[in-house]
C-alpha cells in the first residue's frame, strides 16, 4: 500500500520489515508497523472485555471484493423499505458503486497502428490480443526464504482468527 502511493522508499517488503523496529522507535505511525499490526486476532482481543461478541463484526476484504453489496447490507442493516430514518430520508437498499473504466491514451503509435491494421481480420485480432496479454503478464517471484520464515510468525494468530471467525483461512497460511 505504501509503495503504491509513493510513500515507501525501501524497494522490497523484506527491507521494510527489517526497518520496522527502528521506525517504531522513531515514532512512525502504526500504518508502517506491518508485522505488529498484522496480528489480527491479537488486535481483536483488545475488544473482548469491552464488547459482547454480537456487538463486533469482522469483515474480510476478500468478502468485500466478491460481494460488496451483501457485506455492506449485513454491516449496516437498512430498516424496512419506506420506513423513515429521519426527516426527509426514506430507507433504501445499499448499493456499492463499481469503479468506472477510465480512458487512456495509447502508449505507443506502433502498437496502435498495427492493432488498427490487423483490426479487420478476426484471427489476427485474436492473435494480437493473446500476444499482448501474454507479454503484459508479470510473473510473481517466489517469496524469499527468509521472508517466508518471518511470515510464519503469523501462523498461530491466523489459526486463532480462523477459530474465532468460524471461517477457513487455510489459504492465508499455505
Amino acid at each position: 500500500m505504501m509503495r503504491g502511493t509513493g510513500r515507501e522508499t525501501l524497494g522490497r517488503f523484506v527491507d521494510a520489515l527489517a526497518a520496522e523496529d527502528q521506525r517504531r522507535a522513531d515514532g512512525w505511525e502504526p500504518i508502517w508497523h506491518s508485522l505488529r499490526m498484522g496480528f489480527d486476532a491479537e488486535q481483536l482481543r483488545r475488544y473482548d472485555d469491552l464488547f459482547a461478541p454480537d456487538q463486533l463484526r469482522v469483515v474480510l476484504y476478500d468478502d468485500v471484493e466478491e460481494r460488496p453489496d451483501e457485506v455492506l447490507s449485513r454491516a449496516l442493516p437498512v430498516p424496512r423499505r419506506g420506513r423513515r430514518l429521519c426527516s426527509g430520508h426514506v430507507a433504501a437498499p445499499h448499493r456499492v458503486a463499481r469503479p468506472a473504466q477510465l480512458g487512456a491514451a495509447p502508449h505507443g503509435r506502433t502498437l496502435r497502428s498495427s492493432a488498427r491494421r490487423e483490426g479487420g481480420r478476426p484471427h489476427a485480432r485474436a492473435r494480437l490480443r493473446r500476444d499482448l496479454q501474454e507479454q503484459n503478464l508479470v510473473r510473481p517471484t517466489p517469496l524469499d526464504l527468509a521472508l517466508r520464515a518471518q511470515l510464519e510468525t503469523f501462523r498461530p494468530d491466523i489459526l486463532e482468527l480462523q477459530g474465532r471467525l468460524g471461517r477457513d483461512l487455510g489459504a492465508w497460511v499455505a
